[in-house]
């Protein structure tokens, strides 16, 4: 019976439309007290719904929870906040907040202006038990003309020397560029170029021997920055994304380490500009055969091989994001991103 409520009331949220929001909130707000007192609270639905197009400027955001909630927590735990292109902090939209019950009501001081918000309750929201949301809830929707929000997909490509290419609004050239630029390398406004427009130095400098840390410490002249049009779930994204040698020979390549920014306001598990480093086992670092070094203290395998001099057109790499990449909102990509360059 449970299970029935939830699914009824889950399905109730996501065919909400403008004329419609009366009395869903009606349905969902008794319904959701009967959604077990004996468990954790969770999240049934949110009022816009995850990714509404077309949304009032004078819309209230209401949160529908699975039992009553505590109100001076789950208010203090609700945020708003309007994505800005560029920005490193989203803003945050003031307002004032109303628990009752098992819902929450955010009512804005000012019509929101077009653009997309973001809607976040974390786990400091406590039922009157005292037991902690079950997981934090994000959400988001846009103010403006109707339509279906964009999937996640790649609109940057740079590496991390280059200074100006950090997140959302970073953007590219036309003619692509090297490890020395400030700018990104492309951006999803400009058509993708050959491999040899784009190109990076490989962090090895060829001093590694075998029981050395010499050519292990991390450089940032072959550390791949990817950014995304939407705030990506961090965990299941950095897992998507590999990189291959494609000039001959092959090589073993391993993530070595990755760090996440532009990240939604209060919450670092929804974030937009991804950096990541691969390390050949081929690299000088230990040997050209073994990841790391087991001399203390070891600084551990961070870079591709040395590409200084390297001949025209070689070698390649080649980086992917898969479709197991996930938005904030569960959304996946529609293809396989595909980005070509060459080290030099």
């Amino acid at each position: 019976m449970k299970q029935s409520l939830r699914n009824c009331a889950f399905l109730v949220a996501l065919t909400l439309t403008a004329a419609g929001c009366s009395k869903a909130t009606d349905k969902l707000a008794k319904l959701a007290p009967l959604l077990g007192d004996d468990q954790a609270p969770f999240v049934i639905a949110s009022i816009p719904t995850a990714r509404q197009f077309g949304v009032s400027p004078s819309q209230s955001v209401q949160i529908f929870f699975s039992k009553e909630v505590e109100s001076q927590r789950c208010t203090a735990a609700f945020s708003i906040s309007q994505t800005v292109s560029g920005a490193t902090t989203a803003p945050l939209i003031s307002g004032s907040t109303v628990v009752l019950g098992s819902v929450l009501t955010f009512t804005p001081n000012l019509a929101l202006s077009a653009g997309t918000y973001n809607i976040v309750e974390s786990v400091g929201c406590e039922d009157l038990e005292g037991r902690d949301l079950r997981a934090p809830y994000n959400a988001s929707f846009t103010v403006g003309p109707g339509g279906v929000q964009a999937s996640p997909t790649v609109v940057g490509v740079g590496v991390q020397s280059q200074s100006q290419c950090t997140a959302l609004g970073s953007v590219g050239s036309s003619s692509g560029g090297n490890w020395l630029t400030a700018s990104c390398w492309w951006d999803s406004t400009l058509p993708i170029l050959g491999a040899s427009s784009y190109t990076f130095r490989g962090g090895d400098d060829n001093t590694g021997l075998v029981g050395s840390n010499n050519a292990c410490a991390d450089v940032n002249t072959d550390n791949f920055v990817v950014i995304f049009n939407n705030y990506m779930n961090v965990n299941t994204t950095v897992n998507a994304v590999s990189l291959t040698r494609l000039s001959p020979p092959s090589t073993t390549m391993s993530l070595a380490t990755w760090s996440w920014g532009d990240c939604m306001s209060g919450n670092a598990t929804y974030c937009r500009a991804l950096t990541v480093a691969f390390a050949e086992a081929e690299a000088s670092c230990n040997g050209a055969a073994l990841f790391g070094s087991s001399v203390a203290p070891s600084v551990g395998d961070f870079n591709l091989q040395f590409t200084t001099g390297s001949p025209a057109g070689l070698p390649r790499y080649m980086i992917q994001v898969d479709t197991t990449a996930t938005d904030s909102n569960g959304f996946k990509p529609t293809g396989t991103f595909t980005f070509t360059m060459e080290g030099k």
